[in-house]
């Protein structure tokens, strides 16, 4: 549908595995909308994601950009709405209206995804995974103690509930057991508490509604 054939021919996630592999960190994009797109794209997005070791996974919604083709057949089809401020970096925001389900669905959808990825146990499970298969030096490594502003993100972290609490010593716990992985560790979290606060900006976290297994609420 996006004409990115090549991406039909390899399984993704063993693709970036094989990056991880050789000490290389994977941040990815995902986008949902496309006319493809049922309402069951947000589950099936969620098992994709939780089986790659990429703790910061891009989520967003399909927008048709001024001058592209795509938005030229859409507005054929009457399926835009709104401006070309496309919500002014609103993660939740598009022009478009999705062709399999309701604009509400989309939305909506799209706002369980970013909590049930976000969860900090999710976002635990990516690191552990990302740890795992990243490789280990044939020397010993020296433990570094964690620098101001890592002690900081620990900080930030254990202010914001019993779970990122937890997700903080965590992280603190792999990071001395894996010392060569001291400084991506640290990164990886510094950017969670950046989407953390994206998120709660602009009113997308819900951790109650992530904790929901299944987004069975979208069937109506």
């Amino acid at each position: 549908e996006t004409k990115k054939r090549q991406n039909l021919r390899v399984d993704l996630a063993d693709e970036i595995a094989k990056f991880v592999r050789r000490g290389i960190a994977v941040n990815a994009g995902f986008i949902v909308g496309f006319d493809h797109d049922g309402p069951d794209i947000f589950e099936r997005q969620r098992a994709f994601i939780e089986r790659l070791p990429v703790p910061i996974a891009n989520i967003g919604i399909l927008v048709a950009p001024s001058q592209t083709p795509l938005r030229k057949r859409l507005a054929e089809e009457g399926r835009l709405i709104g401006d070309d401020r496309l919500g002014a970096g609103n993660v939740l925001t598009t022009n478009i209206l999705p062709k399999q389900m309701t604009h509400a669905q989309l939305v909506e959808g799209t706002r369980w995804l970013l909590n049930r990825v976000y969860a900090p146990e999710a976002f635990f499970r990516r690191l552990q995974q990302f740890a795992r298969l990243h490789p280990r030096s044939s020397k010993p490594v020296r433990r570094t103690q964690p620098s101001a502003i890592e002690r900081r993100i620990y900080a930030r972290l254990s202010r914001m509930g019993e779970a990122e609490r937890k997700l903080a010593t965590d992280v603190a716990i792999l990071a001395r057991q894996r010392p060569l992985l001291h400084g991506k560790l640290g990164y990886f979290l510094l950017q969670y508490c950046q989407v953390r606060y994206m998120l709660q900006s602009q009113d997308v976290w819900q951790p109650d509604l992530g904790a929901r297994a299944e987004p069975d609420f979208l069937a109506a």
